[in-house]
């Protein structure tokens, strides 16, 4: 049995958010843009895609919290079984974009319990308020993934949607 762990390699140069005095909205698009720029330093990579193909894995796993590139990696590489898999609360984002089902009317969206708005037993309103937290969170993570695709597509332009 063979395991690879492939960590992202991280450019010096990309930085990081780098303020102290910014919004939310904007702290979480350069968190974004951060981790999209991370995967494109990973890809860019002399060899890299070239080498993990001849190692023809069976299965891979991914954790996307924030980062999506794991899957669009599996698919460059030719990996048909994988799969996703979070040690944290899965961020209402990634409800979309790994398929699993969800339920805001009785599970608090992770940006809900970040905020720490809700307990094990919601009231009604706090239901609604919920659904449009998981609503507005988990749109403001759909839009992103269309730029994984772009930086994809770059290698391979068959790559299919990932939106």
């Amino acid at each position: 049995l063979l395991q690879v762990i492939l960590s992202p390699i991280v450019d010096k140069r990309l930085g990081g958010v780098g303020t102290k005095k910014t919004r939310l909205i904007e702290d979480w698009q350069s968190i974004l843009d951060t981790f999209l720029a991370e995967c494109n330093s990973t890809l860019s990579q002399p060899g890299l895609i070239e080498q993990l193909k001849e190692e023809k894995f069976d299965v891979a796993f991914t954790e996307p919290t924030l980062d999506f590139c794991g899957p669009g990696l599996f698919y460059l590489l030719g990996i048909d079984k994988w799969a996703v898999v979070n040690s944290l609360a899965i961020v209402d984002g990634d409800f979309f974009y790994t398929q699993t089902p969800s339920n805001p009317s009785y599970i608090p969206s992770c940006a809900a319990m970040f905020g720490g708005q809700m307990g094990e037993q919601m009231t009604f309103i706090e239901r609604i308020s919920n659904l449009i937290t998981f609503i507005v969170s988990s749109r403001y993570f759909q839009p992103h993934l269309a730029k994984y695709t772009e930086l994809m597509r770059r290698i391979d332009p068959e790559m299919p949607e990932t939106e």
